[in-house]
């Protein structure tokens, strides 16, 4: 049996918590400290002053996933798509006048994460600005992404640098990216910490980063689902995990019932309703979305995937060769031990798990959705990197390169003031739609102005009250009542969420209407909108009124 490898934030030989590594496994690679120089050399030696300590690289590295998402946020913060306005209306209200809801007379529960939102208010309380707090918590979500992941590959014997790396396929990855503003780095640094509790056995903490990522996004409860059930390590604490889940978990669903008449968002119904997109002569789901992305912007969301496709073909590798092992007869010393890059494969598991799940449920393909396959796939393939580089450097230095550098070139080649991100599916561009809602806001005032579809933006810089299912819930109430009148246990459960909804409100009442035409003619007012989701078309957000 191999002898106790190094850990690489001791000096002292321990054995690791999930069972002894081989010194050169393929998936896990070698297990001495890869930042302390050759096998076989004494960790505290003399001749080696002027090796890092793993804090300073820890500091080296987090500093790097920093600054390059801070760069990334001062170019894009002015190009934000219309659903990041969307939680920033809720955010400002929060913060600045402790009103949910996205309009200041209308309560209402449409903020897809409230742990996000919650997040966002609470920093936008120090710094009076919705958007400079998205900033803040962009670049924390990165930072701590590095510390995190680099903490966790150093816990099974691997080096730290790949987890720079990994911030930048999946925190800076251009989907993540075009998603500023939501949940979607927020999500990837929860992943991370949760990773993090896995591999050390931390079941309580496990718990209770699980029940802020079912806060983050409902639907990610999946990944730590799968990672518990595939990590023993947890399974003596399953009491003290699920204590402190409910801990986390209860009390702002307990509000939202209770408050907010659902204790889940009143998006889950919405995007369930709203079904796939037509588009170029096809319906799109979640399930083929990517496909979509891919003819839409071919460059953009090929480099977006590259960690992903690197990620999905080595997690065929490292599980067809798990399964072998498996297979065989078992050796007389017992069962080989597990690699060390075993934690991040079960997470790539959860993330192509959790597409699976998402793709049942036949939602339209918005591209944050997909957020959670780029981290997970991203992380793994950061971890992949790591394992290989004690034994083939130059293997790892490859691929490192093949799916970072793209991301960090591209983001470079769109220089220092983005007018739009590299995906969006919105119909106009966000300045147009900054220039519309501070005109609508000037036009209308205090009185009620009909949705012309999209409302974020709009609804942000008119600061006015905007009649939209996002804002007003009369407008979905024959969505929850069908809910509810169903049968079986999808309708009991509606029924149950909506138990304190009323069966009937009263809409905001509008004097103007807003909506989007091919022409300006006929119109009050109309402003003219274009995007590179709709190329070479032209069309009119117009507005009419008052009507008395």
């Amino acid at each position: 049996m191999p002898g106790p490898r190094r850990d690489p934030d001791r000096r002292v030989p321990v054995a690791t918590g999930s069972g002894p590594h081989p010194p050169h496994s393929p998936a896990g690679g070698a297990t001495r400290d890869p930042d302390r120089g050759p096998a076989g050399g004494p960790a505290d030696a003399p001749t080696r002053p002027t090796r890092p300590t793993p804090l300073g690289t820890d500091a080296r590295l987090a500093v790097a996933a920093a600054t390059l998402s801070a760069l990334v946020f001062l170019a894009c913060h002015r190009a934000l798509i219309d659903d990041s306005y969307i939680t920033l209306g809720f955010v400002r209200n929060v913060a600045l006048h402790g009103h949910w809801g996205l309009i200041s007379s209308r309560v209402s529960n449409t903020a897809t994460s409230p742990l996000n939102v919650l997040v966002l208010a609470a920093v936008t309380v120090v710094v009076r600005s919705p958007v400079g707090a998205v900033g803040i918590v962009e670049v924390a979500a990165a930072t701590a992404t590095s510390l995190l992941l680099g903490r966790t590959l150093a816990a099974r014997g691997l080096p730290r640098w790949p987890s720079l790396v990994a911030v930048v396929i999946t925190v800076l990855n251009p989907i993540v990216v075009s998603s500023t503003g939501l949940e979607s780095a927020l999500a990837v640094a929860l992943i991370t910490a949760l990773l993090a509790a896995a591999v050390s056995g931390r079941a309580g903490a496990f718990g209770a980063i699980s029940a802020l990522l079912f806060l983050t996004r409902g639907d990610l409860v999946v990944i730590p689902a799968v990672l518990a059930l595939g990590s023993r390590q947890l399974w003596p604490g399953k009491g003290r995990m699920l204590a402190a889940a409910a801990a986390v978990a209860l009390p702002w669903t307990a509000w939202s019932w209770w408050f907010l008449a659902s204790a889940v968002p009143d998006t889950l119904l919405i995007k369930m309703d709203f079904g796939g997109w037509s588009k170029l002569g096809h319906d799109w789901f979640f399930a083929d979305g990517l496909v979509l992305y891919l003819r839409m912007y071919p460059l953009a969301t090929t480099i977006s995937l590259l960690g992903v496709a690197a990620g999905l073909l080595t997690l065929g590798g490292f599980w067809t060769g798990r399964l072998r092992i498996r297979l065989r007869a078992r050796p007389p010393q017992g069962s080989p031990a597990a690699p060390a890059s075993a934690p991040f494969a079960l997470l790539a598991l959860a993330g192509v798990l959790h597409w699976g799940v998402y793709s049942l449920l036949g939602v339209a393909p918005y591209h944050w959705y997909y957020a959670p396959l780029v981290a997970t796939l991203g992380i793994w393939t950061a971890a992949v990197i790591a394992a290989a580089w004690p034994r083939r450097r130059a293997l790892a230095a490859g691929l490192a390169a093949a799916v970072a550098a793209p991301v960090l070139v591209f983001l470079a080649s769109l220089g220092a003031a983005w007018q739009v991100m590299p995906i969006t599916t919105n119909w106009g561009l966000p300045g147009q739609y900054r220039a519309i809602g501070h005109a609508v806001g000037r036009a209308v005032g205090a009185a009620g102005v009909g949705t012309p579809g999209e409302v974020g933006t709009i609804a942000y810089y008119c600061d006015c009250q905007i009649s939209d299912s996002f804002s007003d819930r009369a407008l979905i109430m024959p969505m929850i009542e069908q809910a509810r009148d169903g049968a079986g246990l999808e309708a009991w459960l509606w029924r149950l969420n909506y138990a304190r909804a009323p069966h009937h409100l009263d809409p905001l009442p509008t004097v103007f209407q807003m909506s989007t035409s091919p022409t300006s003619a006929g119109h009050k007012a109309a402003w003219r909108v274009v995007t590179p989701w709709n190329p070479g078309v032209v069309s009119f957000v117009t507005m009419d009124g008052p009507f008395r």
